[in-house]
């Protein structure tokens, strides 16, 4: 990888290519694309809030923040509803009403509906 490459390489970075595009666009080896950003990370290159832009401190040895605070968290999320459409539908095994739900298989859309299918009408 000459200079030309590596100044190629920083210039797409910094107008928020992701390695893979960078990879395409130079036609280096994701990897190598990948291992020379890291080796050569600059300030711009700090985490910041995908919220509110601030910069985040970094723990070693801690899995990455993504949110400076739980108010910019929230505030993300319910912006991005969209992004994420519920897995599964199903029908209440109890009330026969359709929901829909994340996660692992369920048979009732309440826990009212739980209990009573459970353990009988209460």
């Amino acid at each position: 990888m000459n200079l030309y490459d590596k100044q190629k390489i920083l210039k797409l970075r910094s107008q928020g290519l992701s390695y893979a595009k960078i990879a395409e666009a130079t036609g280096i080896p994701k990897g190598t694309v990948k291992w020379f950003l890291t080796k050569n990370a600059t300030e711009r290159d700090e985490p910041k809030c995908k919220n509110c832009g601030k910069p985040l401190k970094i723990t070693p040895g801690k899995k990455a923040k993504q949110f400076c605070c739980d108010q910019c968290r929230w505030e993300w999320w319910h912006k991005h509803r969209n992004l994420y459409k519920p897995k599964k539908t199903m029908t209440c095994n109890f009330c026969g009403k359709v929901f829909s739900y994340f996660g692992k298989n369920r048979k009732y859309c309440c826990r009212a509906c739980y209990l009573r299918g459970r353990y009988g009408s209460q």
